[in-house]
């Protein structure tokens, strides 16, 4: 909302808040939520720029991720192929925890 909303908007409540019943509790009502976005708003510019999501993460040491493979020490059925990188249905999911599960509860 900009401010030439917020100017506005508090018009309209000033002049609800002088008229009688509802429409004077709800002019009020606009009034307060306007004084607390007013304030929220100024909470937020006070705050420090948080800091990126790569500054946050980022590693002292650049050779920390660097990750070496030894292919020849995984087992065969532990390999990747072609089947798994290809879709999977949602049912197909299921049906590998399941089968999974049950695998495990054998042994």
């Amino acid at each position: 909302m900009n401010q030439s909303q917020q100017s506005e908007l508090r018009a309209w409540a000033d002049a609800l808040s002088r008229a009688d019943g509802e429409r004077a509790a709800m002019g009020r009502a606009i009034l307060m939520l306007l004084d607390r976005i007013e304030e929220l708003e100024r909470e937020l510019s006070e705050r420090t720029v948080p800091v990126s999501m790569e500054e946050q993460f980022r590693l002292d040491d650049e050779s920390a991720d660097q990750v070496k493979f030894d292919l020849a020490e995984d087992d065969a059925e532990d390999r990747l192929s072609v089947e798994d990188t290809q879709p999977i249905s949602l049912r197909d999911r299921i049906r590998g925890a399941v089968a999974g599960r049950r695998h495990d509860d054998d042994e």
